[in-house]
């Protein structure tokens, strides 16, 4: 019985070992950025990075993973940045409206409390602190209010400008304003600044309180509260002449 010749031992072909790709840290930490509450620049920073993340783990040929959250980070981060400055835009703009009408509500307190003679009630809407008025300055100006413009009724706002310059912690504002007299309306200004409410329940309120009033008199000129004070004359020039050769 013949040997059958060795057939030598064949080994199967080995599968390469699939390597895991290593997470992205830069989608991680745009995933981080994106989604951080009130901060749109942050939140642009994050959308960026995601793109920068999802360039790499195309081009690193399966070695980087992460591709789902550099795409979150980047809509992500677009939309928490569009979101949040729609948001601070409409808030502005329901601050803006709360403003003006505290401004209207102090304008009409203090001039319904000049005509009627109440001048301690009136100065509570005024910062003396900032534009003292004397006592005969609000007798003066309430005497013109009824003598040149009758009966006050109502005022209202017509537009609102902040002053440039001004302290970060007391902010002031110009206003046009519409009052009305005896059925005629005037036109005028006001200048507020505003303070802190020292109300305990209210501690983060603005209140504002004028600096400022100038309504027009209907005969081209203007009620002006404080008054001007008016300009120093200048100081005569002495004579060269003076005292001549006796």
């Amino acid at each position: 019985m013949t040997d059958l010749p060795s057939i030598p031992d064949q080994q199967a072909p080995q599968e390469p070992v699939a390597v895991r790709p290593r997470l992205s840290a830069l989608a991680v930490v745009g995933v981080v950025l994106a989604f951080i509450p009130f901060c749109p620049p942050v939140n642009a920073l994050g959308a960026v990075l995601g793109v920068i993340a999802w360039r790499r783990i195309r081009d690193s040929m399966g070695r980087l993973g992460g591709r789902r959250a550099s795409l979150f980070a980047i809509f992500g981060g677009l939309i928490m940045s569009i979101v949040t400055l729609v948001g601070f835009q409409q808030l502005a703009e329901v601050m803006e409206s709360q403003q003006q009408k505290d401004m209207g509500v102090a304008l009409d307190g203090f001039l319904h409390a000049v005509e009627d003679g109440e001048f301690d009630s009136a100065l509570q809407w005024w910062s003396i602190r900032d534009a003292t008025v004397a006592h005969e300055e609000l007798v003066e100006f309430g005497s013109d209010l009824k003598s040149k413009l009758g009966t006050f009724s109502s005022v209202r706002i017509g537009s609102m400008q902040t002053v440039p310059g001004a302290s970060l912690l007391s902010p002031e504002a110009t206003c046009w304003i519409i009052c009305r007299f005896d059925g005629d309306e005037r036109n005028g200004s006001a200048r507020f600044v505003l303070k802190t409410a020292t109300d305990p329940m209210t501690p983060w309120t603005l209140m504002p309180l004028l600096l400022e009033l100038r309504i027009d008199d209907g005969d081209g000129g203007e009620l002006v509260l404080p008054r001007a004070e008016p300009d120093a004359e200048p100081d005569a020039e002495p004579d060269d002449n003076a005292g001549g050769d006796s």
